[in-house]
């Protein structure tokens, strides 16, 4: 089954054992001039061309632009955690288990706070955005 947007799936079963749910394949990659190509079934790196197309587009950007520098603590923290972020950051998000975008928010100095105060325990994930890339930290609430 193909599913617009969502790459090609393969049904292995309707049961509710989530190991046999369904088994997504990786059949698009980046070719040596940045275009996306069919390579079939589990020889790509991406599930659709849409996505594949969005990382070949951005496989032009400089090493100099994907050399971030960061600094989390402390992670897991129970108060505040400390971001201290360089000027390629420009904003950062923190999302939920769910997936959900708890806030975001513009980066206005190099070090900047989340404070726990409505936030329950738990694990989350920080999202750092530049204008050509995000990237991902595991952040812990205790």
């Amino acid at each position: 089954m193909n599913i617009s947007g969502l790459g090609n799936f393969v049904l292995i079963s309707n049961s509710f054992d989530v190991s046999s749910w369904v088994e997504c394949t990786y059949n698009w990659k980046c070719d040596n001039t940045g275009n996306c190509e069919d390579v079939g079934l589990n020889n790509g790196t991406h599930h659709s061309e849409a996505t594949c197309e969005a990382v070949c587009q951005d496989s032009t950007i400089s090493i100099a632009e994907l050399d971030l520098e960061y600094s989390i603590y402390p992670n897991p923290f129970s108060n505040y955690v400390t971001l201290e972020l360089d000027n390629k950051i420009k904003e950062y998000q923190l999302i939920d288990g769910f997936g959900r975008v708890i806030f975001r928010k513009r980066v206005q100095n190099s070090k900047e706070y989340i404070f726990k105060s409505n936030l329950s325990k738990g694990i989350y994930v920080l999202q750092l955005i530049t204008n050509n890339q995000a990237v991902y930290q595991k952040l812990i609430i205790e």
